[in-house]
């Protein structure tokens, strides 16, 4: 399963309105800027028991084991197979990203 420290911006035969190529350097310009995000605010991927018990609102986790992996969807435990980056909403942890 991909995850935002190795993904690969696809590659993008044609795109309408623009040129191919200025569209897919500007994706992986964005990428990136997400992977060096995700770095900076929390180095490594942790498992759902291992998440901060005091998160600050918009603080982004990766976490290895999460239970859904559809974007906005609730994690309410680890255990499961999916490796997401979990946002905290200041009431749960959230799929940001898969």
């Amino acid at each position: 399963m991909p995850t935002l420290q190795n993904y690969q911006v696809p590659s993008l035969p044609q795109l309408p309105g623009g040129d191919p190529v200025f569209w897919r350097n500007e994706l992986q310009k964005i990428s990136k800027s997400i992977n060096l995000l995700v770095a900076a605010v929390n180095p490594g991927t942790r498992t759902f028991a291992t998440l901060p018990t005091t998160p600050f609102v918009g603080q982004v986790c990766p976490i290895k084991d999460s239970n859904f992996n559809t974007w906005g969807h609730t994690i309410t435990s680890g255990g499961g197979a999916f490796t997401v980056l979990a946002h905290w909403n200041g009431t749960n942890w959230t799929v940001a990203a898969i």
